[in-house]
């Protein structure tokens, strides 16, 4: 494990500028993916990830995500958790 320096705040996910744009995947392996979100706009479809939980760290902003078990406010700093196979949209 050695320190990375990423710029982030000059990387342009598709999901910054185009509704039905992907996250940037930013770093991988075989256990954990880390992406890279800067939704401005409503997503105009539902998701879910099958593979594995969503763990999501909001460094600013504030929204809401639509789930299977009801809507789910976040703001700045707040972590928020999605289990395996949940369904869900981001306003």
């Amino acid at each position: 494990l050695r320190p990375v320096d990423v710029l982030a705040d000059q990387l342009k996910p598709g999901d910054a500028t185009d509704a039905n744009g992907a996250p940037l995947l930013m770093f991988s392996n075989a256990d954990c993916r880390v992406y890279l979100s800067r939704r401005s706009n409503e997503m105009p479809f539902y998701t879910r990830h099958v593979d594995g939980d969503l763990l999501c760290f909001v460094h600013s902003g504030a929204g809401l995500l639509e789930t299977e078990f009801g809507p789910l406010r976040y703001r700045t700093g707040d972590w928020v958790y999605l289990p395996k196979a949940t369904t869900w949209r981001q306003i």
